[in-house]
């Protein structure tokens, strides 16, 4: 919610090319966010009507579509990604405007 209101900000008062250029990226992240998160909640809320043991993600019983998932790595490369994409937008939104 938070990259969105950025990314929406950014867009509406943006009156450069470049700030244009970063509010895209930004809404892209966001809609991003918003889609792993849906897909680690729909895995997640498919486990639990399955009745599955064990905690979530740890002990994979088959290979699935959410093979991601099941393999342990949502919630350590999850956010990790987020995190170094994040940053790395940052970082480059403020080289950008620097060098101007």
């Amino acid at each position: 919610v938070l990259v969105g209101t950025l990314a929406l900000a950014l867009f509406n008062g943006s009156k450069d090319e470049i700030a244009t250029k970063f509010a895209y990226g930004y809404a892209f992240i966001s809609v991003g966010t918003v889609v792993y998160g849906f897909a680690l909640y729909q895995y997640r809320i498919s486990m639990i009507q399955r009745r599955d043991p064990g905690h979530f993600g740890l002990y994979p019983s088959r290979f699935t579509i959410f093979h991601f998932f099941d393999i342990g790595l949502d919630s350590i490369a999850g956010p990790i990604i987020l995190g170094v994409v994040l940053f790395t937008a940052v970082l480059l939104n403020f080289i950008v405007r620097v060098r101007e």
